[in-house]
């Protein structure tokens, strides 16, 4: 699987579902801001969103930046209680305009209402993920370039 898909956390996204169905219940929604469908349907949650991978938001295209704002008034009027950021990042990745504007919003909503439990880190050549969440851990620098953020929505 990572020769064909490189750093994509297929294999990991096991360990995160099964770690969403243990914070939350079958009535919850959760919000992906990534790529990683799969989460949704092997933790058996709904999406906050219709957007359930980003790719369509990002390109250079007519729509995106209308759907990225759909993305969003989804997910605040929803107030998921997971809110999880995917994040691959590759020394040859340069993020488009449209990916600094979702991470600058994403960064000021997940900031004002939600907490960090928890950080999968991971290597795309296969070593053995970890899944933090301890605050000791969470509050140092990802040891990886690979990593799946989840945040709690604050009481």
């Amino acid at each position: 699987m990572r020769a064909a898909y490189g750093g994509n956390p297929f294999r990991e996204a096991l360990a995160v579902s099964h770690f969403i169905k243990q914070r939350t219940t079958p009535d919850d929604t959760i919000a992906i801001i990534g790529s990683e469908p799969e989460i949704l349907f092997y933790s058996q949650r709904r999406s906050a969103t219709g957007y359930i991978y980003m790719y369509p938001l990002l390109e250079e295209q007519r729509y995106a930046d209308m759907m990225q704002q759909e993305m969003k008034r989804e997910v605040e009027s929803a107030s998921p209680k997971l809110l999880l950021r995917t994040h691959i990042q590759y020394d040859w990745y340069k993020q488009s305009k449209a990916e600094q504007e979702l991470e600058r919003w994403f960064s000021s909503y997940s900031n004002l209402h939600y907490d960090l439990i928890a950080r999968l880190e991971y290597t795309p050549g296969g070593e053995p993920f970890v899944l933090l969440t301890d605050k000791e851990s969470l509050s140092k620098e990802p040891s990886h370039d690979h990593q799946i953020f989840i945040y709690e929505r604050k009481k």
